[in-house]
């Protein structure tokens, strides 16, 4: 019997995910990158209304190529306090291996992210969005 769509798609995810952290992690080694930047986002899915957050991992090679990889999205059930969110940040860290890795940050004016980044001991500055869309005029 031939699998529908769905089973195939559905069995072959994890086989794509675990291909992808494999290959996320071998170039994280081969670019021997030291000092990562390490950004994310907490969102809400405006149809079901969950809150989500999305991590990407950002470095430079040895010959100043930038490398950006969005790293994983996950769900955030209920408060999203500073304690939450780096917990999530650990484990994203331990996932990936970056754990030994010098961290830094940016980040928005949110005193759960802010607090998240000290509690994990990462490096972070803050970016002000209205300033941004102002130097973007010139």
């Amino acid at each position: 019997m031939i699998p529908s769509r769905d089973s195939v798609s559905r069995a072959g995810l994890d086989d794509v995910y675990e291909s992808v952290l494999h290959n996320i992690k071998i170039h994280i080694l081969t670019d021997n990158a030291f000092q990562l930047a390490i950004t994310f986002r907490l969102w809400t899915d405006s149809y079901r209304r969950l809150n989500y957050i999305t991590f990407t991992l950002h470095y430079l090679t040895d010959d100043f190529e930038l490398k950006t990889f969005t790293l994983k999205t996950e769900l955030m059930e209920g408060v999203k306090s500073g304690e939450k969110i780096q917990k999530a940040v650990n484990e994203t860290k331990k996932e990936f291996a970056i754990t030994d890795k010098k961290l830094c940050s940016v980040t928005d004016a949110g005193t759960n992210v802010k607090r998240a980044l000290t509690l994990a001991n990462i490096d972070h500055n803050l970016v002000i969005v209205d300033e941004i869309k102002k130097l973007q005029k010139f």
